[in-house]
């Protein structure tokens, strides 16, 4: 059954933990590395006798690299008393498994809706925008410190996980956060430039064959990446973030996708307008997310998991 703890029995697991650390998915964005750095950094000021590491989730997209705060990052998980898992809906979506293993108290701090509650303390607010906004409120609540540094991370999560504040997640309590993250004098103008106008002459050229594979079908509009297609860019999977806002605007084509090959598997970004609930599309294929926003993994055939995508669009139409 899946039942909430609250910020109260968060803060107490941590106040009695000599030693802490700190984790999330695989293959990291915006709010995974906002969410944490902010939460280790207010942690690390507060709590100078505890032994507190921020685990590094996977290696780092090149439009956050930018982050100074990834020089803090551990590669090896040691023992601890509390594990804090943030922005991770389920424990397959890290790095390894294994890492639970470390810890005597697990705590789930996330927000999307098919979190699997496997935390021995569970918070998840799946109306939140992002788990950075989580983060914010727990923050506030224990006491914990803020400066500008813990904003600028707490704002990067916000901003990335809301699309800009153009998702429909985000609500005016979301933007009074923003504004008091703002008020300790965060740089947004340049946060700005290295997430959104910083493309690298690789990434561009993605973008440029990207754009000559895309398929239209209905109301739905998709693309296909190959492993070769990354090998000639010399790019990443990661690097796909602004071909699928690209896409987004396409007018008449409520539901998109970026499928990305991996080795011998698919990985498959999803958005949704206003008819398709992506979220639980992801679901169906062992994955998930949000309503709007969500991805999945798949093992197979491409054309059956194109044709299982379209199925959910003839059924819609």
């Amino acid at each position: 059954m899946k039942s909430n703890n609250s910020i109260k029995d968060i803060g107490l697991a941590i106040e009695n933990a000599s030693s802490i650390n700190i984790i999330s998915h695989k293959s990291p964005d915006g709010d995974n590395m906002g969410s944490t750095l902010g939460l280790y950094l207010s942690l690390k000021e507060k709590y100078k006798n505890k032994t507190i590491n921020i685990i590094k989730p996977d290696d780092i997209p090149s439009k956050y690299k930018f982050i100074e705060e990834t020089k803090f990052y551990n590669d090896d998980m040691s023992e601890c008393d509390v594990l804090l898992v943030i922005d991770c809906a389920d424990e397959r979506r890290l790095l390894n498994e294994d890492n639970l293993k470390f810890a005597k108290k697990i705590i789930n701090i996330d927000h999307h809706k098919s979190n699997k509650y496997f935390g021995d303390i569970n918070y998840v607010l799946e109306e939140y925008s992002s788990s950075a906004e989580i983060v914010y409120d727990i923050i506030k609540e224990l006491e914990l410190p803020m400066n500008k540094e813990i904003a600028t991370m707490l704002y990067i999560g916000i901003d990335t996980d809301t699309g800009r504040f153009m998702y429909s997640s985000t609500t005016d309590e979301t933007m009074q956060k923003v504004s008091k993250l703002m008020s300790y004098g965060i740089d947004i103008n340049e946060i700005n430039i290295k997430l959104y106008r910083s493309m690298s002459k690789n990434i561009f050229d993605l973008y440029k064959l990207a754009i000559n594979k895309i398929n239209f079908y209905k109301d739905f509009a998709y693309l296909v990446l190959e492993n070769d297609d990354f090998l000639k860019t010399n790019t990443s999977r990661d690097d796909t973030d602004d071909i699928l806002a690209f896409l987004q605007g396409l007018e008449d084509y409520d539901m998109i996708a970026i499928i990305k090959e991996v080795k011998d598997i698919y990985k498959v970004s999803l958005r949704s307008k206003y008819k398709y609930d992506v979220g639980s599309i992801g679901e169906d294929f062992d994955g998930g997310g949000h309503k709007y926003a969500a991805g999945l993994t798949y093992k197979g055939s491409l054309d059956e998991l194109v044709k299982r995508l379209k199925g959910y669009v003839d059924n819609a139409n």
